[in-house]
């Protein structure tokens, strides 16, 4: 194979006999041609891989319109639109491909360049190497081409040449760039052809994915040559006679096949001149170039001796260099194996460079990512890298080479190696030591960490000014005393922050710091956000640099809260002093020896010496003689236990008055240290009234549990934590227990029985709980305590909170046994039951008794009162025709009266009958009965009734309808008998669950007296009738604002 990268003068030689020798191995032009393409195809590329150097290589010729064979005739007039185009348009036509798609190696398949005809100029264009191999044989003479000898190897050929296209991507000779150039890597496109006797043209283009040189392209004249001399053979048409057409004289014709075998003689005795000057032109260079390449070599050995000797010089710097460096220098080959190592890479590694290749120091050493944690992997070593053609720029690594050596700290510089093709040779490694660095770095980050976090962690406000008394930083803690933004400041004046009257002054301060380089100190007030003042104390300290002040650093503290404690501290003790001298309690200062240094107000009060009488004189004076050595001796236990401050344990003992009266005394002492001496603060209270009270207290605490023992109810109280604290006899009874065995248990225990007792439950979700927790009295009907044997009974009981100054320390609950009263209702309950059940059963009758009677009346009654009618009406015909004219017209009257009042009484019947059962009630149903009742109640009244009925076709059964119809029926009589209202609503809604009935009118309402007054029989009918049926009827009335009458009943 050769390849077109290096193509060379023997190669072309051997290539050009191939293409000679397979002209003549064909039978056809196109089998030549197909040859050809197919050796140039398979033989280009590299020997060594066996890869091919073209993606595709097609061969081309010029053919008249008339040579072509029918099929491609049709695409040619398909190209044309249509149109038959003239016999001798020259057509560019594919006649051999092959390539490494599978459609490539077919002519037939080819659509877009199977055949291109020249017609104009456009259709040149879009093919601009056809286009320049045109011109350049002059074959496109009617076309405006320029000649362009970027492209072509040689501008004075006219018979042959090389269209040659160094860069496929992106050039604009070569089309199809995003579906054929980019997409199979295409390099360069190389085209070489010539022009055949008959002045047809011949194009082979190969599209090679290697870039190909300008010296492979000049050699490719001679291959273009050779398959000139291969397609000789096979040219059928000879060219015209200069001045004659092809069909306009038949003895030129005729005399044609005798000119071709000598046309083609003299063809190929020109392009084998051709060839030998091509050749000729070649060795001329080759020559050459043998000459300069000899006179090169000497130049080059001559320059290879001398950078040799320059080379050993510098290899002994070199060396010297290494030898004498700081730092580490290794260099490896390409296989990362040890080529060279300076001293200095065993000193800083800590092991020998020799023990393991340098590529395997990352599996055999403990070699760490800058956390010191991971470890390096083989492809993160940075040898490796720099293996891969990688520029590691120091790279910071942590070694441990050995468990007894300290870990180091170390930067790695790795670079590739490269000769001057850009192959790999080696790589080069520098490693510095920067262990004392990552040291000297931890202690400042350390140092500046601790300096950083005394400052952002500082209460007081830390700042620096620049040298024009500008805030250049703040910290944290000028946020949190002033509520400003530090951004906010940041560069800003100082004095700009402060309280006018001190602007003036602190200015001064700041000044003379710069000035004298000393630090001053000085108060100052800071704004705040909110438009108040801090104080704060000012110290400033001058920041300098190379001897020189550049600005200050300065701390305030906020004493804000200071002053205000010692101002509050100053109130304190005038509150204290006052409190003191008003104070009742007579409050005695004594030194060590027991004499009295401090008399109050009320010691005057309590003992009736003044202070003047007193002061200096023993404090026994105060108490009688028997209570001396009592006193003494809880004085002198306060006194060695002084170091815990311990007070005293309150005394009770006698004291005496100027006049020798002696009265119960409560006295404590407390010990504190002065200046130089121990003092003592002893507290007496005269206890006399209290004495009195505590007598009282035990004589109503006697009282009280002579009733707690007699009271027939249960009794019994807890404390805070529900421990039972008292359990009367009543209440012990009832619980089965002894009252000394319930005292300290949860109560709980009788709450919950035995089982639920748990201890930590304390009842919890009872109203006693509650009671302890709310601190509300809170009642409870019917509930169950629990007796020992496991037993429970019900009881109704309240609790109410105890109560000391406010705070809730328990409860008392008392409870009565309910068990009797249950039993009572229980049996109230069915009477009740039964009652009510009799009650509907006689509702019942009572409804089926009216509907009887109202049927009597109608059938009976109303069929005789008709009849009698109508027997009037006869009779008064009869007599009207016996009598005279003055008798007729009485009779006629009384008669006509008697008709009235029977009349009268067919309606009286007819409402009385409605009244006891309306018929529509049984006939249509509820909603017609509702509504007639409505119609019925605004003709009887003339008051407006509206009915609203949420569905047309209600279905109800029959008890249920009678039920709702007379609820409706007794409110609306109770609206005409006493609400005295000019509207009514009456709305009945099926809700799915059951009936809703609700009549409301505007009247004057219902007086809470009668509402509750249980002879209101329409009221009481009605809750009895809805009862009977599960339902309920709720009655919401206000004076003077009407009535509403809800019934609920369920289905």
């Amino acid at each position: 194979m050769y390849s077109l990268a290096r193509f060379s003068l023997l190669e072309m030689t051997e290539c050009s006999a191939v293409l000679r020798q397979l002209g003549e191995q064909s039978n056809s032009l196109q089998e030549a041609a197909s040859r050809a393409v197919d050796y140039l195809f398979n033989t280009l590329g590299d020997a060594g891989t066996g890869d091919r150097d073209c993606v595709l290589v097609r061969c081309f010729k010029t053919s008249s319109y008339s040579r072509l064979d029918p099929t491609t005739q049709e695409m040619v007039r398909e190209k044309l639109g249509g149109t038959a185009p003239f016999p001798d348009l020259k057509c560019f036509t594919l006649i051999a491909t092959a390539g490494e798609e599978p459609d490539w190696n077919h002519v037939e398949r080819s659509h877009r360049y199977r055949v291109i005809p020249m017609v104009n100029a456009d259709f040149v264009k879009q093919f601009p190497m056809f286009s320049q191999l045109l011109h350049q044989f002059g074959a496109a003479s009617s076309f405006e081409v320029t000649p362009e000898g970027e492209w072509l190897v040689d501008l004075e050929e006219k018979t042959f040449n090389v269209f040659y296209v160094p860069d496929a991507v992106g050039s604009t000779h070569v089309p199809m760039q995003k579906e054929f150039v980019l997409k199979y890597g295409v390099k360069s496109v190389l085209c070489f052809g010539g022009m055949l006797p008959s002045r047809d043209l011949f194009a082979v283009i190969l599209f090679s994915r290697t870039p190909v040189p300008r010296e492979t392209a000049t050699l490719c004249k001679s291959l273009a040559l050779s398959l000139k001399t291969s397609l000789l053979a096979f040219d059928e048409t000879a060219p015209p006679e200069t001045g004659v057409e092809p069909s306009s004289s038949a003895g030129c014709v005729a005399g044609a096949p005798e000119r071709r075998p000598h046309l083609r003689h003299d063809s190929r005795l020109a392009v084998a001149e051709q060839l030998l000057q091509v050749y000729e032109n070649a060795v001329r260079t080759q020559s050459a170039g043998i000459a300069q390449a000899k006179q090169a070599v000497r130049e080059r050995a001559d320059a290879l001796e001398r950078s040799e000797q320059a080379l050993d010089a510098q290899t002994r710097i070199v060396n010297s260099v290494l030898r004498s460096m700081g730092d580490g220098v290794v260099v490896t080959d390409a296989a990362g194996q040890l080529v060279v190592a300076n001293p200095a890479v065993e000193s800083i590694l800590g092991f020998s460079p020799t023990q393991a290749p340098p590529i395997a120091w990352a599996e055999r050493y403990e070699f760490f990512h800058a956390d010191t944690v991971t470890p390096f992997q083989p492809d993160a070593w940075p040898l490796g890298r720099a293996l891969r053609g990688e520029n590691i720029g120091w790279l910071e690594v942590y070694l441990r080479a050995s468990p007894s050596l300290p870990g180091r700290w170390i930067s790695i510089n790795a670079r590739p190696i490269k000769d001057e093709a850009g192959a790999l040779s080696g790589t080069v490694l520098v490693f510095h030591d920067i262990t004392w660095l990552k040291r000297a770095q931890d202690a400042l980050f350390e140092s500046e960490y601790r300096f950083r976090s005394l400052v952002e962690g500082a209460r007081d406000i830390i700042f620096t000014l620049s040298a024009d008394l500008t805030i250049t930083s703040l910290n944290p803690a000028f946020e949190t005393v002033t509520n400003w933004s530090r951004s906010q400041w940041m560069g800003e004046p100082l004095v700009a922050l402060l309280h006018p009257d001190d602007a003036g002054f602190c200015q001064d301060v700041l000044q003379a710091i710069l000035e004298r380089g000393a630090p001053l100190t000085c108060s100052m007030q800071i704004s705040t956000k909110q438009g108040g003042y801090v104080t704060g104390e000012f110290v400033g300290t001058p920041q300098m640099r190379q001897g020189r002040v550049i600005g200050v650093l300065g701390i305030i503290r906020d004493v804000t809260e200071r002053r205000r404690i010692e101002d509050a501290l100053r109130v304190s003790e005038e509150r204290l002093r006052s409190i003191v001298q008003s104070t009742k309690d007579a409050i005695v200062l004594v030194n060590a020896l027991m004499k009295v240094a401090f008399w109050n107000k009320g010691a005057e009060a309590t003992f009736g010496y003044s202070a003047e009488d007193i002061i200096g004189q023993p404090v026994t004076t105060i108490i009688p003689e028997r209570y001396h050595e009592e006193l003494e001796r809880n004085v002198q236990r306060v006194r060695v236990l002084e170091r815990v401050q311990l007070t005293s344990k309150t005394l009770e003992l006698l004291g005496r008055r100027k006049d020798g009266g002696e009265f119960p005394l409560e006295l404590s002492v407390t010990s504190w240290q002065g200046k130089s001496d121990l003092f003592f603060t002893i507290i007496m209270r005269d206890i006399s009234e209290r004495r009195a009270a505590e007598e009282e207290l035990d004589r109503l605490h006697h009282h009280n549990q002579v009733v707690l023992n007699s009271a027939g109810e249960g009794i019994y109280g807890i404390d805070r934590d529900g421990r039972l604290t008292f359990v009367n006899p009543a209440a012990a009874k009832m619980f089965g227990w002894e009252a000394e065995q319930l005292i300290g248990q949860s109560f709980a225990t009788l709450v919950h029985g035995p089982d639920d007792a748990d201890p930590s439950f304390a009842g919890h979700g009872s109203p006693i709980a509650e009671t302890l927790q709310a601190g509300e009295i809170l009642e409870e009907a019917d509930s169950r305590f629990w007796r020992r044997d496991g037993t429970s009974f019900s009881v109704e009981y309240v609790s109410t909170p105890i109560r000391e100054r406010g705070d809730i320390v328990g409860a008392v609950v008392v409870f009565k046994d309910t068990t009797d009263r249950k039993r009572a209702e229980e049996q109230l309950q069915d009477s009740l039951r039964r009652l009510r059940k009799l009650s509907g059963r006689m509702e019942g009758i009572r409804e089926e008794e009216r509907g009887r009677i109202a049927r009597e009346l109608h059938d009976e009654l109303g069929v005789g009162l008709t009849c009698l009618k109508i027997d009037l009406s006869r009779l008064g015909g009869l007599l009207g025709e016996r009598l005279i004219p003055r008798d007729r017209a009485k009779i006629d009257d009384k008669i006509r009266g008697m008709k009235e009042q029977v009349d009268s009484t067919i309606t009286s019947v007819q409402r009385i009958v409605a009244e006891l059962r309306p018929g529509v009630l049984d006939d249509l149903g509820l909603v017609a009965a509702i509504e007639w009742q409505c119609r019925d109640f605004q003709r009887r009244t003339g008051i407006p009734c509206h009915c609203t009925v949420s569905h047309e076709d209600l279905r109800v059964a029959p008890e249920h309808a009678t039920a709702v119809f007379r609820i409706c029926q007794e409110a609306l009589t109770n609206v005409t008998r006493h609400a005295k209202a000019t509207e009514v609503q009456v709305r009945l809604e099926d809700q799915g669950v059951g009936l809703l009935l609700q009549v409301n009118d505007n009247g004057c309402g219902i007086p809470p007296d009668r509402l509750a007054d249980a002879r209101s029989f329409g009221l009481l009918g009605m809750r009895e009738r809805a009862g009977l049926l599960g339902g309920d009827v709720q009655i919401d009335t206000r004076e003077g604002a009407g009535t509403t009458i809800v019934l609920q009943l369920p289905r």
